[in-house]
C-alpha cells in the first residue's frame, strides 16, 4: 500500500545456475558453506578480461557473506593458484584440499591485478572445537 493506494506487484523466482561452476560434493560441500569460496575454471573470456597471462588456478566466483573467506579479504574474480605451497590445477582438486585440510590456519596465494597476495584462512574444523 502506498498513498492509500494499493499496488500489484508480479515477481518471479528462479535459481541461479552459474556457468562451469562445479558444484562441491559429499564431504566437500560443508568444507565450502564453511570457508565461504565458490570457485570455477578460468576460461578464454576470463583469461582476457581479468588480463591473465596464462590459465592456471582456479577463478574465484562468489563469497559468501561472513564467511571465513569474507573476513580474510578475498574477492570475486580473485585468482587461487596455491593453497599452502600445492599449486591449485582444477575445481575438484582445490575442493579436495579444502576437504582434508588439517591445518587450523588455510593459506591461499591468489592473483588480483596482476600482483600476487596472500590471504589467511581459518579451519572451521579445527576452530570451532
Amino acid at each position: 500500500m502506498r498513498n492509500d493506494e494499493i499496488h500489484n506487484i508480479r515477481i518471479t523466482l528462479q535459481t541461479l545456475i552459474e556457468e562451469n561452476t562445479a558444484p562441491a560434493q559429499g564431504p566437500n560441500r560443508s568444507r565450502v558453506r564453511f570457508f565461504g569460496l565458490h570457485v570455477r575454471e578460468i576460461n578464454a573470456e576470463d583469461q582476457f578480461d581479468l588480463n591473465l597471462e596464462n590459465r592456471n588456478g582456479v577463478l574465484v566466483s562468489k563469497v559468501q557473506r561472513l564467511s571465513p573467506a569474507a573476513f580474510a579479504g578475498l574477492k570475486t574474480d580473485d585468482v587461487i593458484i596455491m593453497v599452502d605451497h600445492s599449486p591449485v590445477t582444477e575445481v575438484n582438486s582445490f575442493y579436495e584440499q579444502l576437504a582434508n585440510y588439517k591445518k587450523e590456519v588455510l593459506m591461499l596465494a591468489i592473483k588480483r591485478s596482476k600482483q600476487r597476495h596472500h590471504f589467511f584462512l581459518r579451519n572451521p574444523k579445527t576452530s570451532f572445537k
